[in-house]
């Protein structure tokens, strides 16, 4: 199958209060690499975006706008559709559909929403509706966990109503679902700091560094 479906924005994930540093940050990026957009981005909703008005592969915009390589977003993926609104009912088959149109299969299903109090309420939707979704991608033939360079489909509910969808393989996003890393607090660690050191071993070291450090 082709895999050269356009990238309509990039999307970046942040901490509330960092969305106009994310936006920057993705502009930053654009320039460099020759790119035109206007990011997008309201204070207090945890995330920015940047829609690309040059034609870009998803393949190629999640090179560009890796998640390591930039600093105020915990999570960054290339959006490749944007359902909205969502219907009431069936919210499986539009998504199958958007995929379909990509003309690709994915390894694996994330499904994400902002970091912040408003957020969080979809927190239960998503963990209800990745299983119908996942039965919906299997029988549409879109979800072969066993294909390991496949990419990964990425859902982010910015609202209640609207769906983005984006492709990117794990090793260019965050390897944490919105880019929040769960660690376990040591019962013989002194303080909360641990974790930050501990998230900081994990991000900016690889598993050869941690091994040898």
């Amino acid at each position: 199958m082709s895999l050269s479906m356009s990238s309509l924005a990039i999307l970046a994930q942040c901490r509330a209060g960092f969305e106009t540093e994310a936006a920057r940050e993705l502009q930053d990026r654009a320039l460099k690499h020759g790119l035109e957009g206007r990011c997008e981005a309201n204070a207090g909703t945890g995330f920015a975006s940047l829609p690309l008005t040059d034609e870009i592969s998803w393949q190629e915009a999640q090179k560009a706008f890796a998640c390591a390589d930039l600093c105020f977003a915990r999570q960054a993926w290339p959006v490749i559709a944007r359902i909205s609104p969502l219907p009431d009912r069936d919210r499986v088959t539009p998504i199958v559909d958007a995929l379909k149109r990509a003309r690709t299969a994915v390894v694996d299903v994330v499904l994400e929403y902002p970091d912040t109090n408003t957020g969080k309420t979809r927190s239960g939707f998503c963990k209800r509706f990745e299983g119908p979704l996942r039965e919906g991608l299997s029988k549409a033939g879109l979800l072969k966990p066993d294909q390991r360079k496949a990419p990964c489909l990425y859902l982010f509910f910015p609202d209640a109503d609207t769906a983005w969808l984006g492709l990117c393989e794990p090793r260019h996003a965050s390897r944490w679902p919105m880019g929040i890393a769960r660690l376990r607090m040591p019962r013989e660690a002194p303080s909360r700091s641990t974790l930050k050191l501990a998230e900081a071993f994990q991000s900016l070291l690889s598993a050869e560094e941690r091994d040898r450090w």
